[in-house]
């Protein structure tokens, strides 16, 4: 059974843990999300597929009389699991809509909002649904296209998708080959997915000549970077807001090459929308990579020069 899925479910009481441990190893190292949903069955997502967890460890596409269904204090109860029964160290990201596990497994919640100033969450209390994200470190991918950005990242590349396509695929992998020619790299590493860490350390070692910021806030630890690693490059996954544009402004002007991913399918959508403009202004990067996911999560397609449009 894939060690990452196992080190998710490990995580959650027992009456959930055990049938989802007894399923066929094979497909476990597929599953991608498990879903838990108030009064409703578990579902998992398996390449590209919805499966409901039925009883004795069996899976089906179908909703199914022996399907295993979740009453609501089931589902508290794996949501006081999953934080460790401590709400409070948690808080500030499940205002957010997530939290992180163990691993760099990432938990989105759906509950009751209890509104702060303004528009903000203050707090999400009662929750309905719980959507386990499994995180992985993949395996490398081969596009020589990659080794192609790795040698421009001095001029600075936005990696432009939309959700699923694997930016956060293509940046760990960038990571890599980073490493490997010799680069020094800071990667800010928000929501702990791009090199998972636990307790007991990294979950997968990440290249040798990386430094991850765990569970900083990107423009937070792109400064923290820039004054203590003296980094050749800074790597940082889905950023936007006028805080991050600022500190990848910092970083361009120190002469640092930025990686970041944003989300945005076409060039139209990358130009035009406000998050992604902002980047754009601060002169950081040069290239857009666009990926699509019909070939596979991290595979490169269009490769977009800024310099006309900015």
């Amino acid at each position: 059974m894939a060690k990452h899925f196992l080190e998710a479910v490990q995580q959650l009481p027992d009456f959930l843990c055990g049938p989802l441990l007894g399923l066929d190893p094979a497909f476990a190292k597929t599953v991608t999300e498990i879903r838990l949903r108030s009064g409703r069955p578990v579902s998992l997502t398996a390449g590209g597929k919805n499966f409901f967890l039925l009883r004795r460890s069996r899976v089906s596409t179908q909703l199914e009389s022996g399907a295993l269904l979740l009453t609501h204090p089931q589902l508290n109860e794996c949501f006081m699991a999953l934080c460790r029964y401590s709400i409070h160290s948690y808080e500030q990201e499940i205002c957010q809509g997530f939290f992180t596990i163990s691993g760099g497994h990432r938990v989105g919640i759906c509950g009751t909002a209890v509104q702060g100033e303004g528009e903000t969450v203050r707090q999400i209390k009662s929750p309905s649904s719980l959507c386990i994200r499994i995180a992985r470190v993949d395996a490398m991918i081969s596009d020589e296209r990659i080794d192609t950005l790795v040698r421009e990242i001095s001029s600075g590349i936005l990696l432009a998708g939309p959700p699923g396509s694997g930016k956060t695929t293509l940046l760990r992998e960038s990571s890599r080959r980073l490493s490997d020619a010799g680069v020094r790299v800071s990667i800010v590493d928000e929501r702990r997915e791009l090199w998972p860490t636990t307790e007991y350390g990294f979950t997968d070692p990440p290249p040798v000549n990386c430094d991850v910021l765990s569970g900083y806030p990107k423009h937070l630890g792109i400064l923290l970077s820039l004054r203590s690693l003296s980094p050749q490059a800074i790597l940082c996954d889905e950023v936007g807001g006028e805080e991050d544009a600022r500190a990848i402004a910092a970083g361009a002007n120190s002469g640092v090459g930025m990686m970041v991913t944003v989300h945005a399918c076409t060039p139209e959508q990358l130009i035009r929308r406000p998050q992604t403009k902002m980047l754009l202004q601060t002169g950081a990067f040069s290239k857009a990579v666009f990926l699509s996911s019909k070939d596979g999560p991290g595979k490169v397609g269009e490769i977009l020069d800024l310099d006309p449009l900015l």
